[in-house]
């Protein structure tokens, strides 16, 4: 029997939530006391049960003591948080949706308050990172850019004040796994410090057999990071980290190979009859294959794969410089965060999912004329992502027993590309068509590039106006502007002799089908005013209540390099309610609780559509409701032992009817594509996507559906875990 790729997932992250909330438990005076974590959740260090906000944390060393090593663990075991492959995250069903250039996520990642675009900087090892912070709900006050659903504060460990330290970490395993890890750190003299850490992971024979050449799914990454932390006084510090990292993996497995191409199809919609053009059934006939029909191996077993092209992905000019410069004074602080980040992002896959390579010899038919034509069925696809920001953040703050405020202004600037291409690299005829297709065959190419500046300014006040009472408000001015350029060529291949039904037809050569102007430059900016009100009543020392109110808002976008009908969307803005309760009892049982309320207007959804001959995706807003609880239970009866309970409940649901004219006046209409005539139980067709067909292409329109009353993507209705460690 093979070896499969198993993990106990569940109880690894069961132990890390239990250990990550409540901490380690230790006798006092024969009564266990649950941990004190403290956050900076507010850009201030505060214990997690005082901040009244939904909050979530994990220590690095909860985190070793389970083995915790990705985000797909965090979300496990985080109340309303859900993440897909797709590096995709959302808190109670607001977030990214789509990867599409133009697009941003909606729940903030910050790496020692550098806001980053990659996900990758939860899941470090805990070597690297001293605290992971979850924040639930809208935190545009004080974080602003794209934190309309939550945002995540990683945290790195600092070096040192005390003496040298050093740790090493080895570890193996099946698949000729191998990883090490290495840190040292310490003082230089009394006023500078440094930290170097490393960490390289391989795994050398992949677990998806792949028949006809090398076993896929290997992994070879590397990571260095350095610190300097310098006090040039006993008011001023400065820190400073760079990180470096390198990526090559192969990460072909079978459940990506579900797409394959038929070159001559005669029945693809808005494709010219003949063309060459995608379609998911070819390799389960034998009309293209002499008589001999194909499987691919990942139908039967997802774990083989039979693939003749390399599938690859490759991580490279990757740099990371963070750095915070504080001014001490008193009651006063004032601090500058900043940050660079470039990486280079590239893709490969065999897109055919296939050993085969042709010619073969097939015959397509034109009513009753055959035309018998030479099938090269072998194709790639490559995919880019090349980027550059930046973000400069000076904020000043006060703190006293009664009255603590914050004030600052941000920046950010971002330049991003997304290349996307499909090429087939036998077909000779299209190669030849036009310089631009040099590339192995490139039949199929999308660009987009894109430019973004964000500014904001913001405040928050907090007014504890009574030992027991505290009020808190705050604003955020936000103005983001973007400008993008696109490009999108099709050439199909058009290998038909002349007859009746196509008297053109020159028997070898290929058509261009790109639209007259294959290119576009879009332009557009958006502001807003965010906020939040909030009071909170400490009933004890730990009995904690809280109300929030919270304006919440994303920029709008573009969907580049598809040249879609409408390439914008409107920025998205929540109105989010939210009360709730933290209690520690007897210093063992630790509860807390929360409820929501949002209103959710120009929600950015990504739909399915037929741009330039492709299939392609679409953006349009949409309007939803949601409504949920959260309960996060740690009780420790005994020492060395803690139970946890969490649950949460989410109920998201699309509430704007969409707005159907015509074929080309459809707003927020959508068509299924495992339902493309809109004829399953539950469905809402409102009309055609496109006119009837003319002969002789037989293909019916898309009927577009209504989503009102559809649950929100990403929005899990119920999410519970249990563990006992």
């Amino acid at each position: 029997m093979r070896a499969k790729n198993f993990r106990l997932k569940a109880c690894v992250c069961g132990v890390l939530a239990a250990a990550a909330i409540g901490g380690a438990a230790s006798a006092q005076d024969k009564v266990t006391v649950l941990e004190e974590i403290v956050v900076t959740a507010q850009k201030r260090q505060e214990s997690l049960q005082e901040v009244p906000i939904a909050i979530t944390a994990y220590t690095s060393e909860s985190r070793d003591l389970v083995g915790i090593k990705t985000i797909e663990d965090v979300a496990a075991f985080t109340p309303g948080m859900n993440f897909s492959s797709l590096d995709r995250m959302s808190v109670r069903g607001i977030g990214r949706l789509t990867n599409g250039l133009g697009s941003d996520p909606g729940v903030a990642t910050y790496s020692d308050g550098f806001y980053t675009a990659s996900l990758s900087e939860v899941g470090k090892s805990p070597m690297f990172v001293e605290r992971i912070e979850v924040l639930r709900g809208p935190q545009g006050t004080l974080y602003g850019r794209n934190s309309i659903g939550g945002a995540v504060n990683i945290i790195a460990k600092r070096p040192s004040k005390d003496a040298l330290h050093g740790e090493l970490r080895v570890s193996g395993g099946s698949y000729s796994t191998t990883g090490i890890e290495a840190s040292f750190d310490g003082p230089i003299s009394d006023s500078i410090r440094f930290r170097i850490a490393g960490q390289s992971a391989r795994q050398r024979d992949g677990y998806f057999e792949n028949t006809v050449g090398k076993d896929r799914y290997e992994i070879d990454r590397t990571l260095i990071e350095t610190q300097l932390e310098v006090d040039f006084s006993e008011n001023i510090n400065w820190w400073v980290k760079y990180q470096t990292a390198r990526w090559t993996d192969n990460n072909s497995d079978g459940s990506l190979n579900d797409v394959g191409i038929d070159p001559y199809s005669v029945a693809q919609g808005p494709f010219p009859t003949g063309s060459l053009v995608p379609r998911a059934d070819y390799f389960t006939s034998a009309a293209f294959n002499g008589g001999t029909a194909v499987t691919r191996a990942s139908v039967n077993d997802r774990y083989k794969i039979n693939e003749n092209r390399p599938s690859d992905y490759t991580l490279k000019d990757n740099h990371i410089i963070a750095t915070n410069l504080t001014f001490d004074f008193d009651s006063i602080s004032l601090k500058y965060i900043g940050g660079y980040q470039q990486y280079d992002f590239v893709l490969h896959r065999d897109f055919d999912g296939t050993p085969l390579t042709g010619p073969y010899t097939g015959a397509v038919f034109f009513g009753f004329f055959p035309s018998v034509v030479p099938i090269y069925p072998d194709y790639t696809t490559t995919y880019g992502d090349k980027m550059q920001y930046y973000s400069n953040e000076l904020n000043l703050q006060s703190s006293t027993d009664t009255f603590k405020w914050i004030f600052g202004l941000y920046q950010f600037h971002e330049h991003r590309s997304n290349p996307v291409s499909l090429a087939a690299p036998n077909q000779l005829e299209i190669s030849a068509l036009n310089s631009w297709l040099t590339a192995g065959g490139r039949f199929y190419y999308a660009n987009g590039e894109l430019q973004s500046d964000s500014k904001a300014a913001f405040g928050q006040i907090d007014w504890s106006f009574s030992d027991a009472w505290n009020l808190t408000v705050g604003l955020r001015y936000s103005k983001d502007e973007k400008e993008g350029f696109e490009e999108n060529r099709l050439v199909l291949f058009l290998p038909i002799t002349p007859n009746v039904f196509v008297p053109t037809a020159t028997g070898t050569g290929a058509r261009d089908i790109s639209p007259a102007v294959p290119t576009r430059t879009v332009k557009d900016d958006w502001s807003a005013i965010g906020g939040k009100v909030g009071i909170e009543w400490k009933v004890t020392d730990d009995i904690n209540l809280y109300a929030n109110f919270n304006r919440g808002y994303k920029s709008g976008g573009f969907n580049l390099g598809t040249l879609i009908d409408t390439p914008t969307v409107d920025e998205e803005t929540v109105d989010a309610f939210e009360v709730g309760a933290k209690a520690l009892f007897f210093s063992n049982l630790q509860v807390n609780t929360s409820f929501f309320f949002y209103k959710y207007k120009d929600a950015q959804v990504p739909f399915a559509a037929f741009r330039n001959g492709v299939a392609a995706t679409d953006f349009r807003n949409v309007d939803a409701d949601s409504m949920g609880a959260e309960l996060e239970v740690v009780y420790a009866p005994i020492d060395n032992l803690q139970l946890l309970f969490n649950y949460s409940y989410l109920n998201a649901e699309i509430t704007r009817q969409c707005s159907y004219t015509s074929v080309t006046v459809n707003s927020d209409c959508y068509y299924n594509n495992s339902d493309l005539l809109a004829v399953q139980p539950g469905s809402q067709p409102v009309g055609p996507d496109r006119p009837p067909p003319v002969a002789p292409d037989t293909v019916q329109p898309n009927i577009l559906q209504n989503l009102n009353g559809n649950k929100m993507p990403q929005s899990p209705e119920n999410k519970i875990a249990f563990n006992a460690s």
